[in-house]
């Protein structure tokens, strides 16, 4: 695509943003209807580059609505929960990550669980290199989390997730994704085991 036409389908994405917001927060068929047209037309047109303005987008809107919260480069210092800094969830090499506060809580569940130290494998994933974070983009949006226990496999972490011994009253995602535990936030519960490290 030309740089007018990238332009052109950017303008339209960002005029539509008040709509999108409509549709999520009032249920508008009229909003829900002009976002799904255009959002085709650029699936149609450029593939996985609307993923990356989608992602971005509805990153914004989070963002003004105060959902998320972005660490900047002097900030990326700041500890989150026990023992996990910003800076660990720049996985990606970015100088600013996106945090949902809720990710940040939930996993300081976990970890306060196992009482053992962790490392983040995947936090933050800017929307440029969407490909790697799976269709709904979560990592993208600061809401997902890939990561590793000392001492706890995460076949352990997965089935004590599944008996409820932690995170029992949230809204989450637990998946037990190769040799690394995973998380995310979602209006609903999800547990899943893949073997592939690039789900």
């Amino acid at each position: 695509m030309t740089k007018a036409e990238i332009l052109r389908l950017q303008l339209q994405l960002a005029a539509a943003a008040a709509d999108i917001e409509k549709w999520k927060e009032q249920g508008s068929a009229v909003a829900g209807a002009r976002v799904k047209r255009i959002m085709k037309d650029v699936s149609r047109r450029t593939g996985h580059y609307y993923d990356e303005l989608r992602f971005e987008m509805e990153a914004k809107l989070l963002l003004r609505r105060g959902e998320i919260v972005r660490y900047k480069q002097d900030d990326l210092g700041g500890v989150l929960c026990t023992g996990v800094t910003a800076r660990d969830f720049a996985t990606h090499g970015t100088d600013y990550v996106l945090i949902h506060p809720e990710l940040i809580s939930a996993l300081g569940e976990v970890i306060r669980y196992f009482g053992v130290s962790t490392q983040i494998t995947r936090g933050f994933v800017p929307p440029g290199e969407h490909h790697q974070t799976g269709r709904k983009g979560r990592h993208c949006k600061g809401m997902a989390v890939r990561f590793k226990l000392e001492s706890i496999s995460s076949k352990e972490y997965f089935q004590l997730a599944m008996e409820n011994r932690f995170l029992a009253d949230r809204q989450v995602g637990v998946g037990e994704i190769g040799a690394e535990c995973y998380l995310d936030i979602r209006n609903y519960r999800k547990f899943w085991i893949s073997k592939r490290r690039d789900a």
